[in-house]
């Protein structure tokens, strides 16, 4: 088996882990989110606002940059040249635990949870995935399918 880079659909093993790196979460990042995506919620930009709900205290980012951070991460620590083709085939379950504030640290823990021949070209690879902050707290859970390539299936 080759290093966990540029891995293969055959090189997944059932219960295999591997982690991402870290990212901060930052107000920059909310704010070219919001302007790319929208989604200005006061929950992500109003301090004020925030401190009324005692559910999240402050302003937190957005479910959807957690999600590209976890597609990010999978990408990042299986194909971080582009040599193995990776793609999102979706979500199955998605919870989001507790609040992702910004400033906070996150990386995600991802588990192989299923192995499945797709085509000729493809396998897919259904991960578990936990999204940690820096207090190793668990924030958000996922389940997800993304396609692999197989060796020489290009």
């Amino acid at each position: 088996m080759r290093d966990m880079y540029h891995k293969y659909f055959e090189d997944f093993v059932l219960d295999e882990t591997f982690r991402s790196s870290g990212r901060q979460m930052t107000e920059a990042d909310t704010r070219i989110s919001i302007g790319v995506i929208g989604g200005s919620h006061p929950l992500h930009i109003d301090p004020e606002y925030c401190a009324s709900r005692p559910d999240v205290g402050r302003p937190i980012v957005q479910g959807s940059m957690v999600l590209g951070f976890i597609d990010a991460g999978m990408y990042d620590g299986l194909c971080p040249g582009g040599e193995v083709v990776v793609i999102p085939r979706g979500y199955e379950k998605i919870r989001f635990m507790k609040p992702i504030y910004i400033g906070d640290i996150v990386n995600c823990e991802f588990q192989v949870k299923g192995l499945a021949d797709f085509d000729k070209t493809y396998g897919v690879v259904t991960v578990a995935v936990t999204v940690y902050n820096q207090e190793h707290t668990a924030v958000t859970f996922a389940l997800e399918e993304f396609l692999v390539e197989k060796e020489g299936g290009r």
